[in-house]
C-alpha cells in the first residue's frame, strides 16, 4: 500500500527534528529548499534521520549560485554555512552522495 504525506512549509521547519525523533526511518523521500542557514546542518541531520536506507535525500541551493566557490575571506554568512554543510555531506559514511552543478547545485544523497 502506498502512502504519501506533502509536509512543507514554516511548518516543517519547526517540525523536522520532532519527525526525526518519533518517525526515523520512515521516509523514501526528503527534499530540502530555501531552509534557514542557521539550521542546515541540524535540517540535514534530521533528513538523514527520518530516511530508511535507500531513502533518497535532494538539497537544492547546495553551490549557492557558485558562491561556495568563492575564497573563504568573500563568502558570505549564507556560502560559509553551505560550505560547511556540503563539507559535512561529502564526508559522511551514512550516504552515498552525487552533487549536480547545475544552476544553485543540489546534493542526490541515498542512504546506505
Amino acid at each position: 500500500m502506498s502512502r504519501i504525506h506533502v509536509r512543507s512549509g514554516e511548518t516543517i521547519d519547526r517540525s523536522l527534528s520532532n519527525l526525526a525523533a518519533n518517525e526515523p526511518n520512515t521516509f523514501d523521500f526528503v527534499f530540502l529548499d530555501d531552509f534557514e542557514r542557521e539550521s542546515y546542518l541540524d535540517d540535514y541531520e534530521h533528513a538523514v534521520r527520518l530516511l530508511r536506507s535507500g531513502g533518497l535525500l535532494v538539497i537544492n541551493k547546495a553551490l549557492n549560485n557558485g558562491g561556495v566557490l568563492s575564497g573563504i575571506e568573500v563568502m558570505s554568512d549564507d556560502d560559509r554555512a553551505i560550505a560547511s554543510m556540503n563539507g559535512r555531506i561529502k564526508h559522511d559514511a551514512r550516504v552515498r552522495t552525487s552533487l549536480l552543478p547545475y544552476g544553485g547545485g543540489a546534493w542526490i544523497i541515498i542512504k546506505k
